[in-house]
């Protein structure tokens, strides 16, 4: 065959050998009769080489204009040379998709093949079955060229008027049910084959009576391409449309093919495909039972995927490429509809061909004659369909296709994850007429994967949250610091609740669809297909009911979801009022704290007396378990500790402690008083930027380092003293002119302390110091330092200009203690105005994520808002990227994602999720949103001069979801997506 194929490519490309054969063709006369035909009939022979050839010959200038001369030329001299040219047009058409678009579109082509099948005479018998055979190749051209003939002039009525049983040609009848079959194997052509407009032929009755006379036995049936295969496949393609389903069961189609599907032979492989596609999401009737008792019909189908995928075919039964890839995919994603067949699915290791689909779709591997690689959207969207299909569970089984893949496969799905996401992505898959839709479904299958990574966290974050509630013990490895572990079940519950919203959403559009599609099919029936129609509102029933059960399976997760954020919100409301106590506690020893700490502390301000550095401790605070050391020991520790963590960052040896701390007890007073402070604070509240591993132990600590050194400091012989008085005055916040003096006293030998024998230089390889946003220093450790700066807009003290430290420390300022060294025991500022904005400079660094500030970040305007203008139910949250305004020293005006609550009166936003100090707020009021951009908006409120909150979405769909939820607060919004 090769050396043959061989021969004629040589031939074609002979020099002079297509031009001497082409002149000869062109001759007039009788005498040329003879070599007309013999020329035509070479040409018919080299036609039959490779697709290369085929494609030359297409491409010979002139050679198809002389072909279709010779079929237009009409009389008995020209029978022989006019079958020729049309043998040679039929064989040139089966060189590929290409040459079989361009024949499809070459002028006159069409109209001269139809023309010939249009003669009765029996002189054109021949010519006939080969323009017949030429229409049926063009036709494999794919889904453009099937489409184009479906609606081409005439060409329906020509096929359909052969495709009775009661043609006068067999060979015309097979040929013309052969060319239908292609056609439809584009969906699309479905409503022209089924509803011709030009035609009273019922296509469905004339096949279906073929396959009948051909009878149930399929061994009886004649070998190849018979008139009964071609039927049998006519029904099997068009079958694939969703239009043409209620057709085909209205039809009666069922019963013809069910004693089909029942036997083992290469026809009832297409008979079970054709029933699959017909029995949608149906869980009942003679369909489902048909494949409910022939599961093998089903095993045939998930073995010709398995095949089409391997590029091979089944021996004895089918040759690859007899059955497209998309037609084993359909019907999978057919029968993946039906909760009666998933699980028998997954049995069969569907799930990973899907996966396969997709994948070659991606990787553009393995495309063949049948389908498959990057070019054939067709089959990914499928598969995509079918994968999202899987990933809900049957009601009788908890088991879903990701259960099983996480469980056996790929713990985190993170390859399917990565395919979907380069789906949905493709340009070729989104601008897709049919399928474009699929990645709305991509989108919808990643979030079902998200939630079910999200599901297990917030599973077991709940649950541990339900422990500490009921203070259940709970092994230290699975109690992790309270302030963490909620702000981590609120980051988790967020995840999981705008997941589903996104799932939510991608179910109601597919119900809009649906809704539209059930509209356009009634305005477009008749009376003559109302069994259709019914059915039709049946399967779509089914299919709105399907997706109203999964809309009430997620709203009822969103609703679990907001259960536990309220939960949440609702401990936060209780910590609020606790922490208002603490802040009330605070503002009446404001006067005496400001006293003790200034904006420029010489020393770290949390330092704490430890054991000996050689015991077993570790770096975090709570590893100091008691204070009974300072009345026993010689040596002991003084620990810096970090502004961010309260972690021990650096360590010195103190000789003689009990003198030692009998010199800086006021300090440690101090220290003491502010680390007990906030620890009250961890107690209550989440969301600080630290934790403390064990409260209690540290409690203890605290409590036990605090009457230590008061023991200390009475053994000295100052107790009852007015310096121990002043002492006391320290914890009780009560300042006056000697606590002030004492503790100036102490902090002036706690300087020269760090100054002495390279301690500070120590301190500084370990430490910085670092300015806050508020203008208050704080040491933070190294490690600590990036996130410590993050978080508080924070900049190095080393070397700072002090104009520009002025101007970013100027609010704070207003309210602080003149700029007077309090170590020299300067007189006390005036208590801070009730008016000003509050200064609580010993825990400002810690507490104030605690004590939302009353302006929120608005204009001075706002500030004659009421309280309850700021609080509201909420309605809404989510992240979006806000950018900046460029506002103060380090302004910046880039995108950063921010965490947004939306409430019925205002939007609020905060760092991240688990924030609890709100960064600023919008009141709604007056509010509007203008659209600038297919994912960004601004929200203002002009009335209230409030600041515009510039903000972007990550996807189109959350941008429609901001703005629907902003609507239904009132917001009015202007512009268009």
């Amino acid at each position: 065959a090769d050396v043959v194929a061989d021969v004629k490519k040589g031939m074609f490309e002979l020099d002079g050998l297509m031009k001497s054969l082409l002149e000869v063709v062109g001759k007039e006369g009788e005498e040329y009769k003879v070599a007309r035909e013999k020329a035509v009939a070479v040409i018919g022979i080299i036609s039959f080489g490779g697709a290369d050839v085929k494609k030359g010959m297409f491409e010979l200038d002139g050679l198809m204009k002389s072909l279709l001369e010779v079929v237009g030329k009409e009389g008995e001299e020209y029978k022989v040379a006019r079958e020729k040219a049309l043998d040679a047009i039929g064989n040139i058409a089966n060189g590929g998709a290409d040459v079989q678009k361009g024949m499809f579109e070459l002028d006159g082509l069409m109209t001269s093949l139809l023309e010939v099948v249009g003669k009765e005479d029996e002189e054109y018998k021949v010519a006939r079955e080969k323009a017949l055979k030429a229409i049926v190749n063009i036709a494999s051209g794919g889904a453009e060229v099937q489409f184009g003939l479906a609606t081409f002039s005439s060409i329906l009525p020509t096929l359909l008027q052969y495709a009775t049983k009661d043609s006068p040609s067999p060979e015309c009848c097979k040929r013309s049910v052969w060319a239908l079959s292609t056609i439809a194997e584009n969906p699309s052509t479905a409503p022209l084959l089924l509803t011709p407009k030009d035609s009273t032929v019922d296509i469905l009755a004339c096949v279906m009576e073929i396959i009948k006379e051909a009878g149930e036995d399929l061994e009886k049936w004649e070998r190849g391409n018979s008139i009964e295969f071609e039927s049998l496949t006519f029904l099997m393609n068009v079958a694939q449309a969703e239009f043409a389903v209620p057709y085909l069961r209205v039809a009666g189609v069922t019963k013809v093919l069910a004693p089909l599907v029942k036997q083992k032979h290469f026809q009832s492989l297409i008979a079970a495909a054709t029933v699959a596609y017909l029995v949608g999401g149906d869980e009942e009737g003679e369909l489902f039972d048909l494949l409910s008792d022939n599961k093998h019909a089903i095993d045939r189908i998930v073995e010709l995927l398995e095949n089409t995928l391997n590029l091979k075919g089944c021996y004895g039964s089918y040759e690859y490429g007899v059955f497209p890839l998309h037609s084993s995919v359909r019907a999978i994603k057919i029968l993946s509809k039906s909760d009666n067949f998933k699980d028998y699915l997954l049995s069969k290791n569907c799930f990973a061909l899907l996966h396969r689909t997709l994948s070659q779709f991606i990787t553009d591997t393995n495309a063949g004659i049948a389908g498959g690689g990057a070019a054939d959207v067709e089959s990914a969207a499928l598969a995509v369909e079918a994968l999202h299909e899987l990933s809900y569970p049957s009601p009788t089984s908890s088991t879903s296709a990701l259960d099983i893949v996480t469980k056996k496969v790929d713990p985190n799905l993170r390859s399917l994850t990565d395919f979907l996401s380069a789906y949905k992505d493709r340009s070729s898959v989104k601008s897709s007429k049919e399928y474009a839709s699929s990645t709305s479904t991509a989108t919808a299958l990643i979030d079902r994967i998200s939630l079910l990574a999200n599901e297990i966290k917030v599973k077991k974050a709940v649950a541990a949250m339900k422990r500490r509630q009921s203070n259940a013990p709970t092994p230290t490895s699975e109690h992790p610091a309270d302030a963490d572990e909620d702000a981590a079940v609120n980051e988790e519950l967020v995840k999981a609740k705008e997941a589903l919203e996104r799932n939510l959403a991608n179910a109601k559009e597919k119900a809009r669809l649906l809704e539209e599609k059930i509209a356009i099919f009634e305005k477009t029936s008749n009376e003559n297909n109302t069994e259709v129609a019914v059915l039709t509102r049946k399967f779509a029933e089914a299919e709105a009911a399907k997706l109203k059960s999964r809309e009430e399976e997620i709203e009822a997760k969103i609703n679990k979801m907001m259960e536990m954020m309220e939960r949440l919100h609702t401990k936060t409301d209780v910590i609020m009022k606790d922490v208002k106590d603490i802040k009330k506690t605070v503002k009446e020893t404001l006067s005496s704290l400001q006293n003790f700490f200034t904006n420029e502390s010489p020393v770290p301000r949390f330092i704490l007396i430890g054991p000996p550095a050689n015991s077993q401790v570790n770096d975090k605070i709570g590893g100091i378990l008691s204070g009974s050391f300072l009345l026993k020991s010689t040596t002991a520790s003084l620990n810096v500790l970090c502004a961010h963590d309260l972690s021990i960052a650096c360590t010195f040896q103190i000789e003689e402690p009990r003198k030692w701390v009998k010199d800086c007890a006021p300090a440690l007073k101090l220290s003491l008083r502010a680390l007990q402070l906030v620890a009250a604070g961890t107690k209550m509240a989440t969301g600080l930027p630290f934790s403390i591993p064990d409260t209690s132990s540290f409690d203890k600590f605290l409590g036990e380092a605090n009457d230590a050194i008061s023991d200390v400091f009475g053994e000295s012989g100052l107790a009852g003293s007015d310096d121990r008085a002043a002492l006391t005055k320290i914890e009780s916040g009560d300042g006056d002119e000697k606590t002030r003096k004492i503790t100036g006293a102490s902090y002036a030998k706690l300087k020269h302390f760090f100054e002495d024998e390279g301690r500070m230089k120590k301190l500084t390889r370990t430490m910085d110091k670092v300015r806050g946003k508020d203008g208050k220093e704080e040491w933070v450790s190294f490690k600590n330092l990036d996130m410590f700066c993050a978080e508080n807009d924070a900049t190095s003290c080393e070397g700072e200009d002090e104009a520009e430290v002025e101007e970013t420390v100027a609010e704070t300022k207003k309210t602080a203690a003149p700029e007077s060294d309090l170590l020299a025991a300067s007189s006390p500022p005036p208590p801070p105005s009730s008016e000003s904005r509050e200064q609580i400079d010993v825990l400002s660094m810690k507490i104030d994520g605690l004590i939302t500030s009353p302006s929120l970040g608005t204009s001075p305007s706002s500030s004659t808002t009421s309280p309850s203008q700021y609080n509201g139910a909420v309605v809404y949250e989510a992240n979006l990227k806000k950018r900046g305004e460029g506002r103060g020293l380090f302004g910046s005006t880039g995108w950063r994602e921010r965490f947004f609550r939306l409430t019925t009166t205002s939007l609020k936003y905060y760092d991240k999720v688990g924030s609890e100090k709100c960064k600023g707020v919008i009141i709604l009021s007056g509010a509007t949103a203008k659209v600038v951009g297919a994912t960004e908006f601004d929200l203002m409120n002009e009335d209230a001069e409030i600041r515009t909150f510039h903000l972007r979405a990550g996807t189109k769909l959350m941008m429609d979801m901001w703005l629907e939820k902003l609507k239904q607060v009132g917001v009015k919004v202007e512009g268009q997506v």
